[in-house]
């Protein structure tokens, strides 16, 4: 691979997920700058595979002149992101895309001078950090009524603006901050599942202790034997007791998998990419921690798993991680404090953000290859496939 490749979920209104917005940048580009229209990303694309990208969802991909030259496996899937800063003419580019089988994803200020486009496209896409967005929206909606994607939305406030301006699909960090700025109280299951991530998580569990704690909550059973019971083991018999269960899983397999099912039903109530992208950050972190040569990789998987218990919870992250015995390079970590966990948790923000030239620099400071932090990262999307 001689390529990064990071994807950012788009939401609907009702937070599923409609599709992707892919960061595709050839390693020559962040380095030097060049290489980019030279560089087709159509291949490299589908020699990953679109579930794996996407999970069968659309795509959104920035225009580049070799689109129109390839065969793509994905057209019907694929929206192309067409903004002014193309080369050449905005209309006579999307009429050829359009030809060639692709969804046109319009740059609104392609139509300040050429508002006739607005006919040959698919979705308008709005950039939320220009001051005027909403009224742009509001005019779009009040002439046109075309599908409207809300483009870098940073803060709820922001995004709940999107919603009354009539847009359709919102995509940016948004959904990654906890609603409210307060510790809600532990009631009920809630208390159970802060609990059990207690029980696992300390120096020495104790799984009688562990194993009493998943018994008093229906969901979590179901969920554990679920999972042994999955296609990621291959057990002749059926596993049917919990205490089966956590010992075929041991210690590590304990602790991974148990948060991982606690964490998914604490966050049932929010967007599904949250526990999605905990699990994402969780093996990529792990991935790369075992590049570097980390010696406790598996501790790092836990910090990526743990990355959005403040949004889960509704509840400052240092409150939270107040509750969890987890070590304290971790939760200084994932407070902002600086340590060897962080540059790691920084690598694998950077790296979804699609901030490739950050990524990049901290690559370089572990003397690794770019081909190999890619590689982590297309691991960790196919290990919540």
């Amino acid at each position: 691979m001689n390529f990064f490749i990071a994807r950012q979920p788009i939401f609907n209104k009702n937070e599923s997920i409609f599709g992707y917005k892919l960061f595709y940048s050839p390693f020559a580009a962040v380095i030097d700058g060049e290489g980019v229209e030279k560089d087709s990303p159509l291949d490299n694309i589908m020699s990953i595979g679109k579930q794996t990208l996407s999970s069968g969802k659309k795509i959104i991909i920035n225009f580049s002149s070799s689109l129109l030259q390839n065969n793509f496996l994905y057209l019907k899937d694929t929206f192309v992101l067409v903004t002014a800063n193309n080369n050449g003419d905005p209309f006579k580019v999307c009429r050829e895309l359009k030809r060639t089988g692709y969804s046109i994803a319009l740059d609104f200020r392609c139509l300040e001078n050429q508002e006739y486009i607005i006919n040959h496209c698919d979705l308008i896409v709005v950039d939320f950090t220009d001051e005027n967005a909403e009224y742009y929206c509001g005019e779009l909606t009040k002439y046109y009524n075309p599908k409207v994607l809300a483009d870098n939305i940073f803060t709820r406030k922001i995004y709940d603006k999107a919603v009354l301006s009539g847009c359709t699909y919102f995509n940016g960090e948004y959904f990654k901050l906890p609603l409210v700025d307060g510790k809600k109280p532990l009631s009920g299951n809630r208390y159970i599942y802060i609990e059990l991530l207690k029980a696992v998580n300390t120096p020495n569990p104790d799984f009688e202790e562990i194993e009493d704690l998943i018994k008093k909550d229906v969901t979590i059973t179901y969920s554990l034997l679920k999972y042994i019971n999955s296609g990621a083991f291959y057990f002749v018999n059926e596993i049917t007791s919990v205490q089966q269960t956590l010992a075929l899983l041991g210690q590590k397999g304990t602790v991974k998998w148990l948060s991982w099912i606690v964490l998914s039903v604490m966050s049932q109530k929010k967007p599904g990419e949250i526990i999605t992208l905990s699990l994402i950050r969780a093996i990529f972190s792990e991935e790369i921690a075992e590049l570097i040569g980390y010696i406790n990789s598996f501790h790092f998987f836990i910090m990526g798993m743990f990355s959005f218990l403040d949004i889960m919870l509704d509840c400052p992250m240092e409150e939270v991680l107040k509750e969890i015995p987890i070590s304290k390079e971790i939760k200084d970590a994932l407070l902002g404090i600086d340590n060897e966990y962080k540059i790691i948790y920084d690598l694998v923000c950077f790296y979804e953000q699609g901030n490739f030239q950050k990524v990049l620099e901290i690559t370089e400071s572990f003397n690794l290859a770019p081909q190999e932090i890619t590689g982590a990262y297309i691991k960790a999307l196919n290990g919540v496939l």
